[in-house]
C-alpha cells in the first residue's frame, strides 16, 4: 500500500517503467488526436486509470 502521498520520484519511475514496456513492445501508446477519432468512430475502447 502506498502513503497518502507521493513522491516525486513516483512520477519518474511509473514514467520510465511506461517507456521500457512500450520499448520491449509489451504497451502501446496513442495518441489523443487518434483517442478523439476513435470516440467520435463510436468504437468500443478501454481506459484503464488507477485512483491515487
Amino acid at each position: 500500500m502506498h502513503p497518502p502521498f507521493a513522491t516525486a520520484i513516483d512520477v519518474l519511475i511509473h514514467a520510465a517503467t511506461t517507456l521500457e514496456n512500450m520499448r520491449l513492445g509489451l504497451a502501446k501508446g496513442i495518441t489523443a488526436e487518434t483517442v478523439q477519432k476513435r470516440l467520435q468512430a463510436s468504437e468500443n475502447c478501454i481506459f484503464l486509470m488507477s485512483e491515487s
